[in-house]
């Protein structure tokens, strides 16, 4: 219905040069009702390893320190089974990180605008897609960085001046 905003400046940054550190910004597990794993952050960590990189996951951190930890990361691979809203993705790309993700969810649009790429969300097919874009980028540092400053161009559409004439607009036409 709405977008979600982001203050951008927030999440400035350099923008990595090369592919050394995999982030992965939410909870590493967390079972549904029905004790379905759908984080699957030993999956973006399995992946990570695979690739010869680092694995550096986000933990639990406090919103406000959330900027400077995607500043420790070259990008995220988010590997969830599902997905309601992407924050940590597009915190990342506001933060000049290349974006792998599941295609779950909204993530779809989010490639469509050019701050991210999909993988395939079944376990295996992730694997196997994700650590080969994971040794393309690591391999191919030129590359890395463009898709890094595309992200973070595409992200702008995100910044609260450009999001919030819509929500104002949205709550005066619900208004009596």
């Amino acid at each position: 219905v709405l977008p979600i905003g982001l203050t951008l400046s927030r999440y400035a940054g350099s923008i990595p040069k090369e592919l050394k550190t995999v982030g992965y910004g939410t909870a590493m597990d967390r079972k549904n009702h029905f004790g379905v794993e759908f984080k699957r952050g030993y999956l973006a960590q399995e992946c990570a390893t695979s690739a010869g990189l680092e694995f550096r996951p986000a933990h639990s951190y406090n919103y406000l320190a959330v900027p400077a930890y995607w500043q420790t990361v070259d990008c995220i691979l988010a590997s969830a089974l599902y997905e309601t809203a992407p924050i940590p993705q597009l915190e990342a790309a506001a933060s000049g990180r290349l974006v792998l993700t599941s295609a779950v969810g909204n993530t779809a649009e989010l490639a469509a605008l050019g701050i991210a790429e999909l993988l395939p969300s079944n376990i295996n097919d992730f694997r196997t897609a994700a650590v080969e874009r994971l040794l393309w980028y690591k391999d191919n540092p030129n590359a890395f960085t463009d898709r890094c400053e595309r992200g973070r161009e595409a992200m702008k559409r995100f910044d609260w001046p450009e999001v919030l004439p819509q929500w104002q607009e949205f709550f005066k036409s619900t208004s009596p």
